[in-house]
């Protein structure tokens, strides 16, 4: 039910959830690769970045998507 309102198209369903399926977990491994190859004394800068880019991401992805939505909807 949820797939029909959100979707048009059973294709947009599939590449949607492959989308999110390939991101979905990219920041926890984002940040075992930043813990296992940053030296020690630039570890806390580094997860600052991270969290700086993750959390501008959730303010600007549903912006980008309203404009996309908007132009292709």
């Amino acid at each position: 039910l949820f797939a029909s309102i959100m979707y048009k198209s059973f294709f947009m369903f599939i590449a949607g959830n492959v989308v999110r399926s390939v991101l979905c977990y990219s920041y926890s491994t984002l940040q075992t690769m930043v813990s296992d190859s940053v030296p020690a004394n630039l570890k806390s800068k580094q997860f600052g970045t991270m969290a700086m880019f993750f959390s501008s991401g959730l303010v600007i992805g549903p912006v980008i998507g309203g404009f996309v939505s908007g132009y292709f909807g």
